[in-house]
């Protein structure tokens, strides 16, 4: 029988102009989360961001309130050991050569780590990696670029410096995503395998290599919206859900920052210019409802079952957009009724397990 290993995987950072706080965006919706997890009997894989709390280092002993986020990232790393959540690395290149005013931080306006020279890249990769084998008694063996970056002028080089770190998987891509900003340029409309884990060219992961590769690319998944279909009622209700939504006041905590240094870019991905995407990215954290997470669960799984063999599904979030009770209901009741209706032919899997099953 097919078996369908799904992997929760989130990506533990700050936003990516260096906005916000520990305490919000990080320690209270991971603590949160893995409350959630462990009551529905699943692990979970944190994609920890190391080299921001790498550059808060530099500052802590100048700012207190660097060196109380400093005690938050760190309390909520030992949870994730203490409790036994997979740790892996997230690096948003951005952080390089990192300044804080005592107000903003000023970070490198380019967010695709494959847009660095190989020094930097060698810098980056090797610093990140020490501080976190330094802090586990496992092998980090799989990798996410920063805001999903990793083709560029020196992709070859980066897998290659991965490969040789001991990496074994990449997650990186994911079908249909397409940015066209100040920021970051990439562009994942046309992959060779949009859903099913490749082996792939380095100087391209977009691509299917005909040769075995040290790193497996497994694909974030992604669902063509043309793939779901909504009826009458299905529409009716998904608009009232979302204008209850609007209502309901059931925030974690309130924050807004007005005044903005211009160094800081507000629409780095180029949404405002961009067309809407043709695929839901199939991140639990989004704003879509319910009953669109059930669809894309059907989809996403039923096309997996067709396929012979074992199967590694990635779903993504992002704990820093969690900021509301209905955003961890959501996740539960979608975790519910994937376990519900597919039962054991589904498992819920750490990123480190999927590497032993490779």
């Amino acid at each position: 029988m097919t078996k369908i290993y799904i992997a929760l995987v989130d990506d533990w950072e700050l936003k990516g102009n260096g906005l916000g706080e520990v305490k919000d965006l990080q320690y209270i919706p991971a603590l949160k989360l893995m409350d959630l997890y462990e009551k529905l009997g699943v692990k979970a894989t944190f994609m920890v961001e190391a080299f921001q709390r790498i550059a808060f280092e530099k500052f802590k002993d100048n700012y207190k309130e660097i060196d109380l986020q400093c005690k938050y990232w760190d309390l909520t790393f030992e949870q994730f050991t203490k409790r036994d959540f997979d740790v892996q690395l997230h690096i948003h290149p951005q952080w390089l050569n990192s300044q804080y005013d005592g107000y903003f931080w000023k970070l490198d306006s380019r967010w695709n780590i494959a847009d660095y020279s190989k020094v930097e890249i060698d810098n980056i990769l090797n610093t990140c990696h020490e501080f976190l084998i330094d802090k586990l008694n496992y092998k980090i063996t799989a990798f996410r670029g920063g805001s999903w970056g990793v083709v560029g002028k020196n992709s070859q080089y980066l897998f290659s410096k991965l490969e040789e770190l001991g990496f074994l998987i990449d997650i990186s891509i994911v079908s249909g995503l397409k940015y066209n900003g100040n920021n970051i340029k990439l562009d994942y409309s046309e992959l060779d395998s949009p859903y099913e884990p490749y082996n792939f060219l380095y100087e391209d992961p977009r691509k299917v290599s005909n040769m075995k590769t040290g790193l497996l690319e497994i694909p974030t998944q992604s669902v063509n919206k043309i793939d779901i279909n909504f009826n009458v009622y299905e529409k009716f209700k998904i608009r009232f859900n979302k204008i209850a939504n609007l209502f309901s006041n059931n925030k974690l905590f309130e924050s807004q920052i007005s005044d903005l240094p211009d160094h800081i870019s507000l629409d780095p991905f180029g949404f405002h210019s961009g067309k809407a995407f043709e695929e839901y990215t199939f991140d639990i954290s989004l704003d879509y409802d319910l009953l669109v997470f059930k669809k894309m669960a059907d989809v996403m799984i039923k096309r997996a079952l067709q396929k012979s063999g074992n199967k590694f599904l990635v779903l993504e979030n992002h704990s820093k957009s969690l900021q509301s009770i209905n955003n961890f209901n959501k996740i539960e009741n979608l975790i519910k009724y994937i376990q519900d209706v597919y039962g054991d032919k589904i498992q819920f899997v750490t990123l480190s397990q999927i590497c032993k099953l490779i």
